[in-house]
């Protein structure tokens, strides 16, 4: 109850004092601000996307390594307002693409590639184990077994018609294990 009189004791009391000290004068308006200028709109009545999976998988999608510069002078002829560019895995690649297409498109963005780990307890380790990919119906043993000997888009058939199964049930029992395989395209399989 103290409060609440103090308060308003001292509120009174200011609003008093201003009125004497003012000698009843009001205050003088403050100056309006500025205003703030408008941002230019620009209207888009259209947006022209490219979206391209350039398969610059080294060593498991043939002839990237070829494709690379063609692949580079071809983007340089579009007329797309935004490019969505699909394996590209190295930096590198990416490096010389962004380089070399920097006077169309000067910005860009690509999405970090990070290690998961898994957690159990007081243990961590690498996202995959051993259990994960060899073995029975498990996805690097298909590939050994199944795939062995193929090469190029045949071996890339294999991988995806065969050896899909194991894929899936690796990616339903460790997601991140099968999400970091598909994510090393090109690696040595193993």
């Amino acid at each position: 109850m103290k409060k609440i009189s103090f308060v308003l004791s001292f509120t009174i009391i200011l609003v008093f004092s201003s009125l004497v000290l003012g000698g009843g004068r009001k205050a003088k308006p403050k100056p309006k601000p500025k205003p703030k200028p408008t941002p230019t709109v620009t209207t888009v009545s259209e947006l022209n996307l490219l979206s391209y999976n350039l398969g610059l998988a080294h060593g498991y999608v043939p002839y990237a390594a070829a494709r690379l510069p063609k692949l580079v002078t071809e983007l340089k002829k579009s007329d797309a307002d935004i490019l969505c560019l699909q394996e590209v895995w190295s930096k590198e690649d990416r490096t010389t693409i962004t380089n070399a297409l920097k006077a169309r498109y000067p910005h860009s963005v690509s999405a970090p590639t990070k290690q998961a780990y898994r957690k159990t307890g007081w243990f961590s380790g690498p996202t995959c184990r051993v259990r994960d990919l060899f073995g029975s119906n498990k996805f690097v043993s298909c590939i050994l077994t199944t795939c062995s000997g193929k090469s190029g888009e045949e071996k890339s058939r294999c991988i995806n018609n065969d050896c899909r199964p194991a894929l899936d049930a690796l990616a339903k029992s460790n997601r991140y294990c099968a999400e970091s395989l598909m994510a090393s395209v090109g690696e040595n399989e193993i």
